[in-house]
């Protein structure tokens, strides 16, 4: 039996799929990245590495919004963009 993929191994399947098929920028497809990383970093941090697409809940994206809220920059001191929580919910 094939052992299933974790999210974070989609990564650059996800970056190749905004490219070809949404026909996005090289800006947006790097903004996309980061906020792949970042929620890479969460699952990391949360134990959840290993989650495999098909896992991810309501739950999950929940504790990752309630994440984002309390998470503020070092160097600017600003809440993130609204647009990491909007990344979760279309990746869905």
């Amino acid at each position: 039996m094939k052992k299933q993929k974790s999210i974070t191994d989609y990564h650059s399947d996800y970056l190749d799929y905004l490219e070809i098929e949404k026909g996005l920028s090289d800006n947006s497809q790097k903004n996309y990245s980061r906020f792949l990383l970042k929620f890479f970093y969460w699952l990391k941090k949360s134990n959840l590495s290993s989650l495999g697409p098909d896992q991810l809940t309501n739950k999950h994206i929940w504790d990752y919004r309630v994440y984002l809220s309390r998470f503020t920059n070092k160097k600017s001191k600003n809440r993130p963009k609204k647009i990491h929580t909007k990344f979760v919910f279309n990746s869905r």
